[in-house]
């Protein structure tokens, strides 16, 4: 079967980059399942076709997007069977394009990445219209979607049905860890830091674990690798609890300086408050085992066997982290970064969820 791959994120935004990744995992997974795909993006706000430019640039002020130009040069969807599409929230040109696949007997497969991504608006004018826009939509697209690909365990969604996924990787991008001694324990967490990475919980355990621990102290490093709207918060938080000294903002890092400055960590830390969202299935946890380093996260992650033992699941709630309990763990599982990595290749890799939807389809 041939299909397209429709996603209206922008590789270039900083914001966007693990979906871009994602977006690259996913197209390789239907490739190795035997399936042709192509996929169209923004990049630097141009839109693009697999690799090539179209030259056709995204004009926010005009209402000129990705949906919008799909509709306008519809030969994009000659001799495809399928589309998969990121869901669009507020976006009446998305629906539109959805009708015009609908007469075209092309099958429409949206994913919906967090939900119920309600909970992931933001306050506003303008995503208050987003919202009234997307109520409108959402009551509507079941007759024009086949199914709907979620990370969430739920039967169906808008009266379309489901097919239940789990986020995955591609071993390919991510390199084992290669490790470098040094003093101490260091933990590392990636993101866009956001209130749902928790990581004012681990703040808040550290200062714990140094005020409120007699015996001997380990020389404890937190390492927060991005930007995003919650890092000034956080640095406030380090600031308040005196513990700036502990807690280290780098900003973004990617590529072979990623890889190298992991080199240096003991622990990842992925999300640790997807309470407060209500949903979610972080990627970053799946990384960090591919790396083959143990995580700790604030979630069930459904993906990963309850008997992993590298994986330590702190409290879903706004408690501390418990940095001794943390220490413990780690001190008590045999620290053999290949075995970690192997778990990964065996059952994380984005091919064995994309079979999944290809099932589906054919």
């Amino acid at each position: 079967m041939k299909g397209l791959y429709i996603a209206a994120i922008d590789s270039y935004n900083h914001e966007h980059v693990g979906i871009y990744n994602k977006i690259l995992g996913q197209v390789k997974g239907f490739k190795e399942n035997k399936f042709d795909i192509s996929y169209i993006i923004y990049k630097n706000q141009f839109i693009y076709y697999n690799e090539q430019n179209t030259n056709v640039k995204f004009v926010k002020s005009i209402g000129y997007n990705l949906h919008k130009f799909l509709i306008h040069n519809s030969y994009y969807f000659n001799e495809v069977d399928f589309v998969y599409i990121r869901y669009s929230i507020g976006d009446y040109q998305f629906y539109k394009l959805l009708k015009l696949l609908k007469k075209m007997n092309i099958k429409i497969i949206v994913e919906i990445a967090t939900w119920p991504y309600r909970y992931e608006q933001k306050k506003g004018i303008k995503n208050v219209v987003k919202s009234i826009i997307d109520r409108y939509i959402a009551k509507r697209i079941n007759k024009y979607i086949y199914r709907i690909s979620v990370t969430t365990k739920v039967k169906s969604i808008y009266d379309v049905d489901c097919i239940n996924i789990f986020n995955g990787i591609d071993l390919n991008n991510i390199p084992i860890i290669k490790k470098v001694q040094h003093d101490g324990i260091n933990l590392i967490g990636i993101a866009n830091v956001s209130l749902w990475h928790g990581y004012d919980r681990l703040i808040r355990g550290i200062a714990d674990y140094y005020n409120l621990t007699n015996e001997k102290q380990e020389n404890i490093n937190f390492y927060i690798v991005g930007n995003g709207t919650e890092l000034e918060n956080l640095k406030k938080l380090s600031k308040n609890l005196s513990i700036e000294n502990k807690i280290h903002f780098t900003g973004v890092k990617r590529g072979k300086e990623l890889d190298d400055f992991i080199n240096s960590m003991d622990i990842g830390v992925s999300s640790l408050a997807l309470h407060r969202i209500k949903a979610g299935d972080p990627i970053k946890t799946k990384e960090f085992i591919a790396r083959g380093l143990p995580t700790i996260l604030g979630y069930n992650d459904q993906s990963i066997e309850s008997s992993f033992k590298y994986i330590f699941e702190a409290d879903q709630d706004e408690t501390a982290i418990d940095v001794k309990s943390v220490l413990e763990w780690y001190y008590s599982v045999d620290l053999n970064a290949k075995y970690i990595r192997k778990y990964a290749e065996q059952n994380l890799d984005w091919s064995s969820q994309i079979k999944k939807i290809v099932e589906v389809l054919r």
